[in-house]
């Protein structure tokens, strides 16, 4: 339809050439018009009877133009709409695209990627891509017009026309000299986009640090040098692509006063009349127009082409999150965790995990302490394959994870992680986040178990109360409590807790521990600890440093030797003493 409606433009130009053909012709008292095409239509059409009067001749002209440009409105309308909406289904579509991808990246590729890259690609770089649907009217429209008006500037004079080609060869040499290097100026520039919106991510995620410094100014000063690079490079593309009409219009003044000059020649030789002139200028003046519109969708489609990579970087990207080819099902989840000789590293280099061997039962409850930096969380990573290991192996219920399926693993497995993550929305449907259609009875069971209940029914609209980005309203223990319903309402075989009350001060520490002992004894639980007052209650405890596992025991094994772990209680032991003393 769209061609139909620009075709339709196209024909409207033609008529208007003509017209003005028409006008000329009539201007002079008496002057038949009947060997013009357009005039004889008229003629059979009734609107003209006398094709001397110049009257009539001119009220038919003006009233033809009136129609032919309301007419041509209407097509406009249509093909503004229409592009407007393939513009916005195609930005939606990239962004949907963009996102789906993202959720099957692994945690790693999250880790060395910018935020507000992310949000740069998503937003900049697809408005970019969508700005082509500007272009779709032109991309369509220009080549109906050039081959139309060409056709019948051959029928008016051949000869005028051939001479008329020859700037073709200067058109497209201007042409790709100055679009050729907007491509490179436009990714550099959308980069540095990324990079403004990065840094604005990274203050926002820090306020409360930067303001504890006292570091606003040195903040603002990192910002405005990586806004004014950013402004200087937009700057820079800026100025390439003003280059591209303006040249355009030069090459076409040229070609068109060639061309008067050429008319001229043609009707002093005769073989060309003055309203033949009119209507060749005038088309000759919509094929320039329509050349001018190809260069600036070259032009235009340089910019978006850098746009176009940094959001199919994204699309494409494979993940290294692999399902399995020999998937085993495991009819009877029990929770039985085995690590066998597992090795892991980061950079492939420096291993994190070196040889660890270990095995949980069904149901116990497993502390993994040590020294900051030892590995434990990694450990726990493995478990759910965040991470796959290098060396080794991991089975749950006997089964390696890397033949389960991946959906069908991290369903065994609920995480409260040491930083609370909470999401805009209600409380109901936080706690219900791994379980939409919980009823409500269960949601309120977790969060009595998790210590929540109380203060829930505190608020004003209870379970119904809508948080904030991050949870903001709540205190840390708070959201601490609800990340714990949470992992519990999911009723996973395996829980793990990293540092769940690391942040947390005295009283709420003491009262989200109350909550996880109050958890029901069903699923085997593994807690990551820095203090260890909370992990007393443990079946045994793995004391992990610097990658591998140096002991084992119960609380009063380990606190009786004289290895990591007893020297670790004795100097938190003495840290407490002396802050009772104090």
């Amino acid at each position: 339809m769209l061609f139909v409606s620009s075709l339709f433009l196209s024909l409207a130009n033609l008529v208007s050439a003509s017209l003005v053909k028409v006008f000329l012709a009539g201007v002079n008292p008496g002057n038949d018009t009947s060997n013009i095409l357009l005039t004889n239509i008229m003629v059979k059409l009734g609107f003209v009877t006398d094709t001397t009067n110049q009257t009539s001749i001119m009220i038919c002209v003006a009233v033809s133009f009136m129609v032919v440009y309301a007419l041509r409105s209407v097509f406009m309308y249509f093909n503004n709409y229409s592009t407007g909406v393939i513009g916005a289904a195609l930005g939606t579509k990239f962004r949907e695209d963009m996102y789906s991808n993202l959720q099957t990246l692994s945690l790693s590729y999250f880790y060395k990627e910018k935020t507000g890259d992310f949000i740069s690609r998503m937003n900049s770089d697809v408005d970019k891509i969508k700005s082509t649907s500007d272009i779709i009217i032109s991309f369509v429209e220009a080549p109906v017009m050039i081959i139309l008006g060409v056709g019948r500037l051959f029928v008016l004079n051949w000869q005028l026309t051939l001479c008329a080609f020859l700037v073709i060869p200067i058109i497209g040499f201007v042409l790709e000299k100055t679009t050729s290097a907007l491509k490179k100026y436009s990714l550099n520039q959308q980069a540095s986009i990324g990079d403004v919106n990065a840094k604005v991510t990274e203050n926002i995620r820090g306020i409360r640090i930067i303001k504890s410094f006292c570091m606003e100014q040195e903040e603002l000063k990192k910002f405005i040098k990586i806004n004014n690079h950013s402004l200087y490079l937009t700057i820079k593309t800026i100025k390439r692509d003003s280059v591209v009409t303006p040249s355009m219009e030069i090459v076409g003044g040229i070609a068109m006063g060639g061309l008067i000059l050429a008319g001229s020649y043609f009707i002093l030789s005769g073989k060309l009349n003055f309203p033949m002139l009119g209507e060749y200028i005038m088309l000759a003046f919509l094929v320039t127009n329509a050349v001018k519109s190809l260069s600036k969708i070259k032009a235009t489609v340089e910019k978006v082409k850098a746009s176009a990579e940094r959001v199919f970087e994204i699309i494409d990207i494979k993940t290294d999150e692999i399902e399995p080819t020999y998937i085993i099902e495991n009819t009877n989840p029990q929770g039985k965790i085995k690590f066998t000789n597992v090795v892991f590293s980061y950079d492939k280099i420096e291993p994190v995990i070196n040889d660890i061997s270990f095995e949980i039962r069904p149901g116990e409850v497993i502390a993994l302490v040590g020294p900051s930096g030892g590995g434990k969380s990694t450990l726990s990573d493995l478990l759910p394959r965040f991470y796959d290991v290098d060396e080794g192996s991991i089975e749950i219920d006997d089964i390696n994870v890397k033949n389960y399926r991946i959906k069908e693993l991290r369903e065994l497995i609920s995480m409260v992680p040491q930083e609370t993550i909470l999401f805009s929305g209600t409380i109901k449907e936080n706690i219900a986040y791994g379980k939409p259609n919980a009823t409500d009875e269960e949601i309120i069971q977790v969060a009595k178990y998790a210590n929540a209940l109380n203060f829930i029914e505190t608020l004003p609209n209870g379970f119904d109360t809508y948080l904030g980005e991050g949870g903001v309203g709540l205190s840390g223990g708070q959201k601490q409590r609800i990340a714990i319903a949470r992992a519990l309402l999911r009723d996973s075989k395996i829980l793990i807790l990293d540092e769940a009350t690391s942040a947390l001060d005295a009283e709420s520490e003491s009262v989200v521990q109350e909550a996880l002992e109050n958890m029901p004894k069903n699923r085997t639980t593994i807690v990551i600890a820095h203090r260890l007052s909370t992990v007393k209650g443990a079946n045994r405890i793995f004391v992990i440093d610097r990658g591998k596992l140096a002991e084992e025991g119960t609380f009063t094994e380990l606190q009786n030797t004289t290895g990591i772990f007893s020297q670790l209680y004795n100097t938190q032991f003495k840290i407490k003493e002396s802050e009772h003393n104090a």
